[in-house]
This record gives C-alpha cells, structure tokens and sequence, in this order.
C-alpha cells in the first residue's frame, strides 16, 4: 500500500527538485490534464473487478475418468474472496470451439466444487476449460479462467507419436518498455522459443552489429529470456543471434526509432530506480509518469535533464503496491506512449502445510494431518487437494492460484509456467519475473478505453436465478410459490393494480421446477394464469480469443497404454467395518427437541388448530394478550405489567427469526402458514423490553398444501421447468486399476481428489485416503487460509 507517496518521494530524491525550481508556464494547464488521468482512472476502477481461479485434479485425463475441479472467484483489488457473485458458469470446448460441456455452479462464499466425467463426448486430443462470472464480461482484462488439458482415448491412441521438436526457433527482440531509440543506451528482452510456444533454456545468444562485430552477448534463462544493454547507432543495422547446439538462428532488430524517449527500471534490494531518457534528437522534455495496480494510482512529473538526456527517481521498495505495479509514460498532451511493469512480493500473505501426523493401516487406509501456521477457525480457510503418485506425469498446469491471482490477469498474452514465480520464491525467481516483465509490454489494462471510451458496466452480478410472472387473467392476490430443493416455499400477497410478481436468489437444481398456484379468500388453490420469464436463462458466451499456445503443449506419453483399457470407475463399492451392535434409542421429534431446549411455551400446530382461528390475532388474545386489530393496524399488549410502569406494555415479537419493529405486519395473519408459536411473558434474559414479553413466531408455508391434501393442488398448479439450473454436486470416484505398481498408475493414475477440505476444531487439516500403491504419494494443494492467506504448495508423502 502506497502511504504519502508523493511526500516521501519528494524527500528521497529532494535534490533532484531544487535544480530547477522554476515552474513551466502550462503548470497549471499540466495539472488539469494530470487530474483528467486522476478522474478517468477513478471512474474507470470504482466498479469492483472478480478474478476466478480452477483447481483442476490433473492436467491429462484418459478417457472414462473424472475431471474434479475446485473454483475460487476473488475481488481483485483486495484478493480476498468475492461474495458478489453466486453463478459461475463453466465450459468445456475442444480445439475448435465446439462447447462439448457447460455447467452452472454455485458459488458460496467464493469457493464451489464439482466433478465432470470424461465421458464419450470427448476423444484423443485437447480442450479447453473455463470459467467466468457475467460481471467478468464487462472487461476486456482476462479476469476469467482459462486453460487446457488433454484426453487420452486407448481405443485410439495405443501409442505416443513423438514430434519433431526440431524446427528453428522462434526469435523475438523486444525493447524495455516498448521502446527503443539511436544513440543512447538501451535494454533489450530476448526470447527463444520452440514451435510450441516454450522457451529454449539455457541457450547462449549475442548481438551483432552491421552483420560482423559481435557487440555483446548473454546467457537465456531456462524459459528462454535473457535480456542486454547496448546503444544502437543511428545507420548502422543489428541483429540478434541465438546459439542452438551450435546452430545459429538470427533476427533482425527493428523498430528502432530516431527520436522518442524510453524507459529504464532497476528493481534493487530496498530500492527502485525509474529513468526516463530521451537522445539528443528528441526536443520534448517534460513527461508524466503514471503508477498504479488497478487500484491505486499515482502520478510522478519527469522533466528530462538536457544534459544527461534522462531524469531519475529512486523509490523505496516499501512504497510500492504489493503485487503489480504498471508504469505508464504519458506525453504533455496526455497520450501513453510506453509502458514497463515491475511485480513487489512485499505484503503477499502466504501459507503453507507440513504434515504434523501420517498414519498407514492394513487395509491401505492413510490419515494425514497438515498443519498450516496460525489458523484461525472462525476465519475462511479451505483447501483442494489433488492426491497423485509421486511420479505423476498427469499434473503440468501453467498457473497456480497465485500466479492467477496476482499476475496473469494484468498481462496480455501467454505465460510459459507462471506457477514457477510464486512456487520457491527467491533472489533468482524474482530475477526471473523482472525478466519476463521487460518482455510483456503493454498490460491488460487499455489506457484508450480508460480515457475515452469507458462504458458502464451492462453485465450484472448474479445471485442465483430470478423469474417474473406476468399475470394474464387475475383472480386473486396471493400467490403460493413452492419450495426447491435450495429455497423455501413463500407467500406473494399482491395490490389490487399489480399485474406482475417475481422472485430472486432462488437456486433450483437440475429436474426442479418452479409451480406456483393462486389461493382464493378461503384459502383454496386456484391455477393462475401466467407468463413466466427467467434470468438468466442461458449460459452466456464468454466471446474471447484463446491463445494458441495452449494446443500447443508437447506432452509425450511413453507409457504403454493397453493397461488404462482395464481400470473402472464404479460407485458401487463395498466397505467392510467393524460392526458395532448398538440397543435402539428413540429419536426426539423435532418438536420435542424444541421443547427440551426451550425454557418458553412452546405451542405446536396442527391442521386442526390451525383452522380453530381465523387469524393470528384472535389466536393470540386467546393466550391471555390484549390485543387491538383496526384498519390493517395490530397492537399486542401484555397482561402482566412491569413494575415499574402502569402504561401497557407490548412484548417483543420474533418472526421467522426477525424482530419486528412494525407489528402491524401480523394485521389479519392467517393461520394457515403457521408451524409453532413460543411465548415467554417475562423473558428477563432479553433485557427490559423484554420483560414485557417475548412472542416467538415460526412459520411454513409449505402447511397449506400439506393441510389442504384433498383439494387437488397439482391441477391448479402453473408448472414450469427451469431453462438453466444449477448443477448438482456429483461425487468424484477414483478409478480401480489393475495394477497398482505399473508404469501406468505411477506416471497417470489418481489416487484421490479432496475438493474442500476444511480445519478441525485444534486447526489442523485432516485428510483420509486409500491407495493399495506402496510407492511415494504427492499432495498438490491449492487454497486460502485465514480469509486472505493463499497456499500453494507441492507435499511429498513417502509410502
């Protein structure tokens, strides 16, 4: 977080002020044009961003197991888990963009999980995954999940076809910052990569100048980058060559300019160092740098000393944003002219497990306790956990949910194994990041749409699914809407000029429908006439362009895979335990536990009582209370007055768990919803207001069809199937191979996959699984701690 930014700024590198203390004469118009930037990005980011993450088991399937997945949606700025969102919408395509699978899940409190079989639908080859909200759809950033795995069908892949990995390598010459200019020194990024869009690691490289004096030379990391300074001369030409086994393979560098400013950026232990320079041929001098993580922002003045041709600022690291910070360099006129971005792991909260107990029984039953540092049960934490041999071959995605977190929905375009940067963070891994930054350019974020053409978002977050019905022939006011597996049934009473009722937040599950029947004056069903509209209604297109680079992976399978034709998946399994022989005890009703652990009287309903009384008023005068029923108003007094009062006194009353603060909404309250009633008159427990009384009331309104048994409630009911539903939670089965100590099940087998694990009461994370294998067992976790922390982390487990 950036605290007095510019203050401290200022006092860091004060001198570099004090040379020129006197302002240009468009100072002013320079600050209007700083603050459009200021009022443009605020309007921009006001609107709060989800990023979505999957945990997906395994990253290669043969055809007939199961995919599990564990999906985690965030709010960007904050990386703390989102609530705005219940609906997440997930699909499966294949190469071509054909739809193969599509689901809607049910997010709670930012996390859902599900299973989806590889089943006939797919064959040999790679699809895509992913997965979105419809708040993403509103921004161009890539805030949404996206990735790829593969399917093996053994009844056509029976062996692995080797590619010809021996193409020339793809070459590329990027300046720092997107800039390069004549004569004055400039950093260069250069990436070497394979026709599958991987780097070519470790390869030596050099820069030649007018195709014969070598002026310099590096070393590519293991993802093909490296990078080098050298000052280009106006005239003469360059290129870059890289060495693969002792074959070189060239590029020209183009694109350099004869004027222009470009940007340099050293990241040092405590400090960065941010240069803007210009050549001797550029005349402009004065320059905005804007610094911000799509948050926050900041704006820096440069003013480009003619003599040095460059104007520095040094920067606390402390003062960075935690995460990624975009550097943009905006001329006077406010138009972005090149842009660097740096990462900070400062204030990232990790952590991570180690195993506190493992225990092997007989009958291949494992029990692991993982122990997470601090953890707090009453604070979010849940953890998923893909369950592997230790010499799986099925477990190569790109990214974890840090690296999708924090850095890939600010870049463009593909990452090779972002996961590495935030797996084993250190000195090197944070060179290694600098590295791919001087390489990305531009970020995710369009500065054009920032500052001009920014629209408000027409995507709404979604909670659940809501229908409107519009009455075609009106009979009564009051509607009856049945229960749904994930919603309560509920009473609509209408006005006499409403032609049109609905209902939100419902969470209907594949097969349920929604019925709905009109109730007449005394209470009898009445089929309505309606015509009934839902949204969302369909899974929506999430219209993307996927990056080739993920059909391009070149994953060779060596094992024999005759043996995969032979494992199953069945849930019909047998579990012999130790029988315990145990004398039958009889089990309370609901109501008699509700009278055991209730000091009030408890009254229970019945069809009969519920039809004694024509509304609750009456009823409750019954049990002793002065009551006053007038002109759609209600007064309920107690009998018993306070002490310390001679005025009537009105008890606290309770519906549905809510205190009512207006009783004037139990004015004519019919019976017949009715379940139970508690009623404490003294009720010392609640304070003196409610030593006038307590009147608990818990209503049902599911009773009036149970009640009314022989009206005939399903002819008179208004039917209709949802067009989309939530998906049902399907169990994920573990394949039984064959063979537990083949090549096969060592290198693609599962053992077992954990969706949302969550701590015990002493904190620790318990986990069960079987497994006959005797070799090594990996554990690939995934998750949040503590509301805020994230784990991401490989575990081995010996065997």
């Amino acid at each position: 977080m950036i605290k007095n930014f510019i203050s401290k700024i200022n006092k860091v590198i004060f001198f570099l002020f004090i040379v020129n203390v006197t302002l240009p004469s468009d100072f002013y118009a320079q600050n209007l044009k700083s603050e459009r930037i200021l009022n443009s990005f605020q309007e921009n980011f006001k609107n709060p961003r989800e990023i979505s993450y999957v945990h997906i088991n395994k990253s290669i399937y043969i055809k007939g197991e199961m995919l599990g997945l564990t999906a985690y949606v965030f709010d960007k700025a904050s990386t703390t888990l989102s609530t705005n969102s219940t609906n997440l919408y997930c699909t499966i395509e294949d190469k071509n963009g054909n739809r193969i699978k599509e689901d809607l899940l049910m997010l709670v409190k930012g996390i859902t999980n599900n299973s989806i079989e590889i089943d006939s639908s797919f064959t040999t080859g790679t699809y895509v995954i992913k997965a979105y909200t419809n708040w993403m759809r509103n921004f161009d950033e890539q805030n949404y999940f996206v990735s790829s795995f593969k399917v093996i069908d053994p009844e056509i892949t029976k062996e692995a076809i080797t590619t010809n990995s021996d193409l020339a390598p793809e070459i590329q010459v990027l300046p720092e910052g997107g800039h390069a200019i004549y004569d004055t020194f400039n950093t260069f990024g250069i990436i070497a990569k394979d026709q599958f869009g991987q780097g070519l690691s470790l390869l030596k490289a050099s820069i030649v100048e007018n195709d014969k004096d070598t002026i310099s030379t590096l070393s590519l990391n293991q993802f093909g980058i490296g990078k080098v300074l050298f000052k280009p001369k106006k005239g003469n030409n360059y290129k870059a060559v890289v060495f693969k086994d002792r074959t070189p393979f060239t590029t020209p560098i183009e694109n350099i300019k004869k004027t222009g400013i470009g940007i340099s950026v050293k990241q040092m232990r405590d400090k960065t160092l941010i240069s803007v320079y210009k050549n001797n041929a550029t005349k402009d001098r004065f320059y905005k740098v804007v610094l911000h993580n799509g948050k926050e922002i900041n704006i820096l003045d440069f003013k480009i000393d003619d003599k040095t041709n460059k104007d520095v600022k040094l920067i606390d690291n402390d003062l960075l944003y935690s995460g990624i910070n975009i550097i943009t360099v905006f001329d006077q006129n406010n138009s972005p002219l090149l842009e660097r971005l740096i990462f900070s792991y400062n204030d990232i909260n990790l952590n991570s497990a180690r195993v506190s107990y493992l225990n092997k029984q007989n009958n291949d039953s494992i029990s692991v306790r993982l122990k997470l540092k601090d953890i707090d049960i009453n604070k979010l934490n849940s953890l998923s956990i893909s369950i592997l041999p230790s010499d799986t071959k099925s477990y190569y995605h790109d990214n974890n949910i840090l690296s999708y977190t924090l850095l890939q929905p600010y870049l463009n375009g593909h990452i090779e194994n972002p996961r590495y940067y935030f797996s084993d963070i250190n000195e090197k891994t944070k060179y290694d990041l600098d590295l791919l930054l001087i390489t990305q350019g531009w970020s995710s974020y369009d500065w054009d749409r920032i500052l001009n053409n920014f629209e408000k978002p027409i995507y709404l977050f979604e909670q659940g699914i809501s229908f409107k019905a519009k009455i075609n022939d009106k009979k009564t006011n009051e509607y009856f809407i049945s229960p749904l597996k994930n919603s309560k049934s509920f009473i609509v009473n209408l006005e006499n000029n409403d032609e049109e009722f609905g209902a939100q937040a419902l969470f209907p599950e594949e097969n349920d429908k929604l019925s709905i029947y009109g109730l007449n004056r005394k209470g009898k069903p009445i089929k309505p006439n309606l015509y009934i509209t839902f949204s969302p209604s369909t899974i929506p297109e999430l219209d993307i362009e996927i990056n080739k680079n993920l059909f391009l992976k070149n994953v060779v399978i060596k094992t024999n895979l005759y043996e995969s034709s032979n494992f199953k998946i069945s849930d019909d399994v047998e579990q012999l335990d130790e029988v315990i022989i145990k004398g039958k005890k009889k089990e309370l009703t609901k109501y008699e536990k509700l009278k055991n652990a209730s000091s009030s009287r408890v009254i229970v309903f019945d069809k009969l009582m519920r039809r004694d009384y024509p509304d609750f008023a009456t009823w409750i005068s019954a049990q002793g209370f002065n009551v006053v029923q007038d002109l759609g108003r209600l007064s309920i007094f107690n009998q018993r007055r306070n002490t310390l009062s001679t005025a009537p006194t009105s008890p606290m009353i309770i519906l549905d768990g809510v205190q009512l603060l207006d009783t004037n909404v139990l004015a004519n309250f019919r019976m017949d919803t009715i379940e139970y009633v508690e009623i404490d008159r003294n009720a010392f427990v609640m304070g003196m207001r409610g030593n006038f009384g307590i009147i608990k009331i818990k209503t049902n309104p599911r009773l009036i069809i149970e009640d009314n048994t022989n009206n005939n409630f399903s002819t008179n009911t208004t039917t209709v199937k949802f067009p989309l539903t939530f998906s049902r939670n399907k169990k994920f089965y573990t394949p039984k191979y064959q063979y537990y100590d083949s090549s096969f099940f060592k290198e693609y087998g599962v053992i077992d996959w954990l969706p949302e694990i969550t701590p015990s009461l002493n904190g620790e994370f318990e986990l069960r699984f079987t497994t006959p294998s005797k070799s090594g067992i990996t554990l690939f976790i995934e998750g949040i701690t503590n509301n805020n922390e994230f784990v991401s982390q490989k575990l081995y487990l010996s065997n």
